[in-house]
């Protein structure tokens, strides 16, 4: 079975790689022209426009869908280029020192999210989870089956916009992104699977975790590949761990009869992050996709340690 799924990676990797190529240089350029755009309309970031956001109770509230998605997207760049910087600037460094070095200065991988949240003073999903993530990486023996992080799939950019609940209005209508999802499954194929699974390295001093999900909702359809790294602290509890990692999903997504495969994939990486994601992401869509069993897999690498694990979704 091992033999099988890694013959079955090999050749699906084998028919996106030309396709996966070009989409990477597509994203990474289309990334940077944005990046230089925004860079130079405003002279120095000073943060995402809250501009027409406002507060209903406990939840956002923006105009349309477009007006969501454009503040999600700009999270997203913001975020990027935040650590970005600070990964050009020491790059240099072993990754000891380089987490040290983080550690000692106060590095925030999450800031430019904590001060959007701050500028609405707006109690968001993302800091919910966050203080749960915590409270759960300072115990000795973690529950790797219930990692805080999965309570939900979603970016820590998208629950940044959203309510402890999930929810946020958008053109009127309050949506519950996490009432939204549908798992049935029907003639072999399905409108939601994830899988994920823990590997140990360094003597069981670290761990990686990598998670792929293929999700199909109303207003968006979704394939992402996530791995993340913790470290064992000297004193009690872990610690998130910044390496560097690669990180790809690909696959096929198919239409709501599930039929006419088409080919599907995102890459991200090489990155020193604690955590990074590939995703493929469509929102509004005029209509629902669907999955096969053995047709979405993800992808990671953990270079410096000579390590990778791959994920294909079945059922």
């Amino acid at each position: 079975m091992k033999k099988f799924n890694f013959l079955l990676v090999l050749f699906m990797s084998m028919i996106f790689s030309v396709f996966i190529s070009c989409e990477k240089d597509s994203l990474q350029h289309d990334a940077n022209a944005n990046l230089q755009e925004d860079i130079l309309k405003k002279g120095s970031r000073q943060g995402c426009s809250i501009e027409g956001i406002s507060r209903m109770g406990d939840k956002l509230v923006f105009k349309d869908m477009e007006h969501f998605v454009a503040t999600l997207e700009c999270l997203e760049l913001e975020l990027e280029e935040h650590n970005q910087n600070f990964e050009n600037q020491y790059a240099h460094l072993s990754d000891d020192e380089y987490n040290a070095f983080a550690e000692n200065i106060g590095f925030n991988d999450f800031l430019p999210l904590e001060e959007f949240e701050q500028s609405l003073n707006f109690s968001s999903r993302r800091e919910f989870i966050e203080e749960k993530i915590q409270a759960w990486l300072d115990t000795d023996n973690l529950d790797l089956e219930n990692d805080p992080d999965d309570l939900d799939d979603f970016s820590v950019e998208l629950r940044t916009l959203l309510s402890v609940k999930g929810e946020v209005v958008i053109g009127g209508k309050t949506i519950n992104f996490l009432s939204e999802i549908d798992d049935t499954k029907t003639d072999n194929c399905r409108l939601y699977k994830k899988d994920k699974n823990w590997t140990n390295f360094d003597n069981n001093r670290k761990k990686f975790k990598l998670k792929v999900v293929a999700v199909s909702l109303p207003m968006k359809i979704k394939q992402k590949a996530k791995v993340k790294v913790i470290k064992q602290r000297n004193g009690r509890g872990w610690k998130r761990y910044r390496t560097n990692l690669f990180v790809q999903v690909g696959g096929f997504v198919r239409d709501f009869d599930c039929n006419f495969p088409l080919a599907t994939g995102a890459v991200k990486g090489v990155h020193r992050r604690a955590e990074l994601k590939a995703k493929r992401v469509n929102w509004d869509p005029p209509t629902r996709a669907k999955y096969k069993s053995r047709e979405i897999f993800g992808f990671c690498d953990l270079p410096d340690y000579g390590i990778s694990n791959t994920i294909v979704l079945s059922w």
